[in-house]
């Protein structure tokens, strides 16, 4: 009985504890309603209502948006209450109250309330560390303003408020340290209340165990005895019932014995008439035997007849058969034949037409593109000539007493030149690219030696490491595979990353595409990498991705790579990372 007071004094207590925090809770809300009516906004004319937001699943906002339900506004605007799950939606809110329970970042949270107009009000975190701050005692709450953070965000605050704040840190202080050992005692009796409760939940449970045994036990003993008494029962039935039952049987023996005489009697006359009736049947019974004999021998003559007609119908139905598939393939045959020539005809006719069409369409485009390079030739030669024309003048000029200004303007125009014509001669290499071009089996470690020996004194002077695996013999154009492999190990050598030497590894797999063979090569370096946007950019002519000032180049190395992998019967592509490095890919048709 003891434990039972002690369990209900214990519940009590937790029912006194929740009514308190709902208290608390009320008094939360009502504090930060006074701050929305006693501090003033500088928008607050261009406001058609006020919204509260409130960070976290605190149950304030219960408590707040009965207020708004009761009628309550500020300086006559209609209040909105809302829960906020995300701090960039924070500029949406005049008032933002956040607990540190919650484990907010109270410096993000004013990050994000910076210059919006929105006045941040927390609980529990330091002194000063946000606009206004409160804290939890034991008597009821405190607060604090930082009339530095409310001023810069050009908040009024009440003289009213301002008196009723704490003033200095050690009286905050002060506060939190008794608040923080009032929360401990009080949590350290909720852990014994919780302790207490669940031994006392452990004992009553064991003596509903108890308690529900003793049921089970007294159930038992009821069945058993009620078994009993339906034995009981049921033996003096069996009983009764016998002795009613030896009555009736001698009685049915005395019945049954008389009868017995009379059905003797009758049976002895039954057996006498069926005796003649069998004899009558016997002699029947022999005269059927001889007709059904003679019928049998009727049916087996019938039946030979019969054998030797089918015989002769199925030679004649098999003959037909026969005949008629015959025909059947015949006619089949000449049918596909016929149908085979005719498509046969039509697919020449077809081809021949289509054989026509690629003719015609291969001389119109050969046509065009010795026309296109002529120009491209003819445009470069050409444009030498204003550039030679520029080039006298400036050395005229250069030799005249100029001032700084012109003497600038004269080298800017200088190396304007020199990149011009960089430019037209990669030009016309590029539009002489594929020209009489002669395929040829090749070697394709010595044409990786002849490539790293023009690249020798680069290699050296970038400290650089090329290094490849075993390669295979390839067929195509000796000069401009070589050119191909040049571009590539000379762009790995020269878009590097400081203070981090180059490495250029090359290797080589096979690789089918639409049931063709080639060889798919690899140019892997630790580069300063390409962004995924322009990785199709790159292989256009003069296209550049860096300024002049950081890497040379005239922009037309990497479309001369794509247009030799493309006259060898490839592709090229490559994979990037910034920051990481580059591999360049293309293929190689395979010739056996």
């Amino acid at each position: 009985m003891r434990k039972f007071l002690f369990l209900i004094t214990l519940v009590g207590g937790l029912q006194t504890m929740a009514q308190d925090e709902e208290i608390r809770t009320k008094q939360r809300a009502i504090f930060i309603y006074n701050f929305a009516r006693q501090v003033v906004w500088q928008n607050e004319t261009e406001l058609d209502q006020f919204s509260v937001g409130v960070l976290g699943t605190d149950p304030v906002v219960q408590e707040l948006s009965k207020m708004v339900k009761q009628g309550r506004t500020v300086r006559d605007l209609p209040m909105r209450v809302r829960r906020i799950t995300r701090l960039s939606d924070i500029s949406r809110y005049q008032l933002v109250y956040l607990h540190k329970q919650f484990n907010y970042n109270i410096d993000q949270v004013l990050e994000f309330a910076k210059g919006q107009n929105v006045l941040v009000v927390s609980e529990g975190y330091g002194f000063n560390e946000s606009m206004i701050n409160i804290i939890e005692t034991t008597d009821g709450f405190e607060f604090e303003l930082n009339e530095t953070r409310l001023n810069i965000e050009g908040f009024t605050i009440n003289n009213g408020l301002r008196r009723t704040s704490i003033s200095t840190a050690e009286r905050w202080q002060e506060l939190y340290q008794a608040s923080f050992q009032s929360l401990e005692e009080a949590r350290s009796l909720s852990e014994e209340q919780e302790q207490a409760l669940d031994e006392q939940k452990a004992e009553i449970g064991t003596l509903n165990q108890r308690i529900n045994d003793q049921r089970s036990l007294m159930d038992e003993r009821r069945l058993e005895v009620e078994s009993l008494k339906r034995e009981s029962e049921v033996q003096n039935d069996s009983l009764r019932a016998l002795q009613l039952r030896s009555e009736a049987q001698k009685a049915a023996y005395e019945r049954r014995e008389q009868q017995q005489q009379v059905v003797e009697q009758e049976y002895e006359d039954q057996i006498e008439a069926r005796q003649q009736e069998i004899t009558r049947l016997d002699r029947n019974l022999k005269q059927q035997k001889q007709e059904l004999e003679q019928q049998a021998i009727e049916l087996e003559e019938q039946n030979r007849k019969i054998n030797i007609q089918r015989q002769e119908l199925n030679a004649q139905q098999w003959f037909t058969i026969l005949f008629a598939i015959l025909a059947a393939l015949a006619f089949i045959t000449v049918f596909f034949i016929w149908r085979g020539y005719r498509i046969k005809r039509k697919a020449n006719e077809t081809l021949a037409i289509k054989n026509a069409a690629i003719e015609a369409q291969a001389r119109e485009i050969d046509q065009k593109s010795q026309e296109m390079e002529q120009f491209a030739y003819i445009a470069s030669h050409d444009l030498q000539e204003p550039l030679n024309t520029i080039s006298g003048s400036l050395s005229l000029i250069d030799g005249q007493n100029l001032d700084d200004v012109g003497t600038s303007s004269v080298k800017f125009i200088d190396e304007a030149i020199i990149r011009m014509r960089k430019m037209i001669k990669g030009l016309m290499e590029h539009a002489r690219l594929g020209a009489d071009v002669e395929f040829q089996h090749l070697e394709g470690l010595e044409l990786l030696e002849g490539v790293k020996t023009n690249l020798h004194q680069t290699i050296q002077d970038k400290k650089a490491k090329v290094e490849w695996g075993e390669l295979p013999p390839l067929y195509g154009h000796e000069v401009e595979l070589s050119l191909l492999f040049q571009n590539l190990i000379n762009n790995a050598l020269k878009f590097t990353v400081p203070d981090r030497p180059p490495e250029v590894q090359i290797s080589v797999q096979e690789y089918v595409e639409t049931s063709e063979q080639f060889w798919l090569f690899r140019v892997q370096d630790n580069g300063i990498g390409i962004d995924p946007a322009n990785q199709q950019k790159i292989f256009g002519i003069f296209q550049r991705l860096n300024s002049r000032s950081q890497y040379e180049g005239s922009g037309i190395g990497l479309a001369h790579c794509k247009k030799i992998v493309e006259l060898h019967g490839g592709k090229i592509w490559v994979e990037s990372e910034l920051g990481i490095g580059s591999t360049f890919c293309f293929t190689i048709r395979k010739v056996s």
